[in-house]
């Protein structure tokens, strides 16, 4: 799987933004070297591709990337703003039948406009709403702060969700990177709070609410949060995932930071990075050895292996200690 930033330019402003994004990088891709960079990603054998930004919309050619990658039998999904998406991309993207659509909706108008930078709540309902007229799979993404997590706001967005008979529901929580402070971070307490209410919803009125990398991992919620068919294995990143930047770097995840660029297909081929040795080693050369901190000596240290490298490099600079953590959360409160 692959996820590519198609441009770092944006016209939100989220406060939550890991990647900051508003200004385009000094050398995004050419329309020439996206098209190549297509036939890479078909020769590595990748199945999926999810496109962002930034706001991926904001680049001109995002239809003729969608259909080059659709033609190489790759699975594309998509996950935009909102406030570009008219009904002429809707039928566009029908034709084209992407395995999903997300937007991000973080809230009730107030919040959700508070939390993006842009007034956009009225585009995003009228967004989605053109989707499911289309038939298009459609989900939304909800990024928690501070400003965002009670549950209040939640039920909110629960109500939505089942108003608009999405498909999906993803959760996830901003780690301080980007844009995002760590005063607006949510602490351990509120992270329990919130998973929590996940579990009773999920467990009683949406099973198709998904959860974020950063959530979990080995807590006595787990089983409900994950389930069995998607249990906590580790983070994949430079595994069996891989991120492309707008400018042609590429990541184990596009959510670490730029001294985690492993090459750049303007002068290296995708292959290349993929299968050299000495890339990804964080991941590929992982033991329990490495467990630092209150990772170190844990008993589901062999199955978390330290949980999301990005959430826990934002908080502490550390790759393989989690924290804030579930599971010793648990341990500590008995």
């Amino acid at each position: 799987m692959a996820t590519w930033e198609l441009t770092l330019r944006c016209n939100a402003n989220c406060l939550f933004c890991g990647s900051a994004a508003g200004k385009g990088r000094p050398d995004e891709l050419t329309d020439e070297e996206c098209y190549d960079l297509i036939d890479q990603i078909s020769n590595l054998d990748v199945k999926l591709v999810t496109l962002l930004g930034g706001e991926p919309l904001l680049r001109k050619n995002w239809r003729e990337i969608i259909e080059r990658l659709t033609k190489k039998s790759i699975k594309i999904s998509l996950i935009t703003n909102g406030l570009l998406l008219t009904e002429n991309d809707i039928k566009f993207l029908k034709k084209i039948k992407p395995i999903g659509v997300s937007l991000s909706l973080n809230g009730d108008p107030k919040i959700h406009n508070l939390v993006s930078g842009v007034e956009g709540y009225e585009k995003i309902n009228s967004a989605i709403k053109l989707l499911k007229k289309h038939d298009i799979i459609c989900g939304i993404i909800t990024t928690l702060t501070k400003l965002n997590y009670k549950d209040r706001n939640l039920n909110y967005l629960k109500s939505f969700f089942k108003e608009n008979d999405l498909n999906s529901w993803k959760i996830q929580i901003a780690h301080p990177t980007g844009r995002m402070t760590k005063d607006l971070c949510l602490n351990i307490n509120d992270i329990y709070k919130l998973v929590k209410w996940i579990s009773y919803v999920k467990k009683n009125e949406l099973s198709n609410i998904g959860i974020g990398d950063e959530i979990g991992y080995c807590s006595s919620f787990e089983p409900i949060l994950r389930g069995g068919d998607w249990p906590w294995r580790g983070c994949t990143a430079g595994l069996i995932h891989f991120g492309i930047c707008s400018d042609g770097s590429i990541k184990g995840c596009l959510a670490l930071p730029d001294n985690f660029i492993e090459g750049n297909i303007k002068n290296n081929n995708l292959k290349n990075i993929w299968f050299d040795n000495n890339n990804f080693g964080y991941n590929r050369d992982f033991d329990v050895s490495l467990l630092t901190d209150g990772c170190k000596n844990c008993d589901k240290g062999e199955k978390c292996k330290g949980g999301c490298r990005t959430y826990n490099y934002g908080y502490s600079n550390k790759l393989y200690f989690c924290n804030p953590c579930l599971y010793r959360y648990e341990k500590e409160r008995k």
